[in-house]
């Protein structure tokens, strides 16, 4: 039996924060991080993939107006310059040209906020995922 050779790293793609209140439904208001992690995955068959894709900076300027600013204010965004997953690929030689595949976890904005930059990659995701987003309609 031969070993194929997979090579994962996770990279830290921002944070948000949120009243425990409104997550786990207690009466306590202590608030909660929740960092987003992007696992970029070196296969050497299927090639260079992302498993979800993070935030992208341009989610802080999103939320300014209304009404996804309710959502930007429910979650208190970090998203660093140093915590955008382009500059981290591009900082390890990865253009988002080579990025074939991105495997989302599902369809919330912590996991799919950057994937407008990785244009030529192919999406993989459950057909739950999808079914639960499919019918949504633009704001």
């Amino acid at each position: 039996m031969s070993r194929v050779a997979v090579h994962l790293e996770l990279i830290d793609a921002g944070w948000c924060h949120a009243p425990e209140f409104a997550v786990l439904r207690t009466i306590t208001t202590r608030e909660l991080r929740f960092p987003t992690v992007v696992g970029i995955i070196r296969h050497p068959t299927a090639g260079l993939g992302l498993f979800d894709a993070g935030y992208a900076p341009r989610i802080t300027e999103l939320v300014r107006s209304w009404p996804e600013r309710l959502y930007g204010m429910a979650l208190d965004f970090n998203i660093p310059p140093e915590a955008d997953p382009v500059a981290q690929l591009a900082a390890r030689g990865i253009d988002t040209s080579d990025v074939e595949w991105v495997l989302l976890s599902h369809f919330h904005v912590d996991h799919v906020g950057a994937l407008r930059d990785f244009t030529e990659a192919r999406l993989i995701h459950s057909a739950e995922a999808w079914d639960a987003v499919k019918d949504l309609k633009s704001v």
